[in-house]
């Protein structure tokens, strides 16, 4: 069983714990302007409901979860409000795109706020800590969400790529609203 974590940290990002030789890396400005980017364009296509270009950020054995628990650590055995592998990602981003994802007409509009970045470096390229606002508009309705974003980025031949993705939601054990957006 994983050790279990406080939220929060890039050290503790992901649900693991890192070594110390992975995490004590801190990235170079110019590593950190990247990732910083990065993660903008994410949250941005998410805006923007460009959904194939999102999902193209993801690497094919990716992870996205959203943990229930203020502690966590065994993601396949603790309550998770959303536990995704690649193929359930692909699965929900058609399902948003088919129109026939009823609890999304109309379509939620969002704007992300990030802020907050740390970047440290690992073997496969780079863990981010992001805080988040998310605003989202639907059928009159308003609802705000705020957290942390952890991501365990790969860096292969210069190309980013999303190898998992927490969501750390401040008010997870609050009733939630619709989430069948993506956060």
């Amino acid at each position: 069983m994983a050790p279990t974590h406080e939220a929060g940290g890039v050290a503790r990002a992901l649900g693991r714990a890192l070594t110390a030789q992975q995490s004590d890396v801190e990235a170079t400005a110019a590593e950190s302007h990247r990732c910083a980017q990065f993660l903008y364009r994410e949250a941005s296509l998410l805006d923007r409901h460009r959904l194939q270009e999102w999902l193209s950020l993801y690497s094919r054995d990716a992870i996205y979860w959203v943990p229930l628990l203020e502690k966590y650590g065994d993601r396949d055995n603790e309550l998770n409000i959303v536990l995704d592998d690649y193929a359930k990602i692909v699965d929900r981003v058609t399902r948003l795109e088919s129109g026939l994802a009823f609890a999304q007409d109309p379509p939620s509009q969002t704007t992300r706020l990030l802020s907050n970045i740390r970047v440290a470096r690992n073997a496969t390229g780079f863990q981010t800590e992001a805080a988040f606002v998310l605003y989202e508009f639907r059928s009159g309705a308003t609802q705000l969400l705020a957290g942390r974003y952890l991501h365990d980025l790969h860096d292969n031949d210069g190309v980013l790529s999303i190898a998992a993705k927490t969501i750390e939601l401040t008010n997870r054990t609050d009733f939630l609203f619709n989430l069948t957006f993506i956060l």
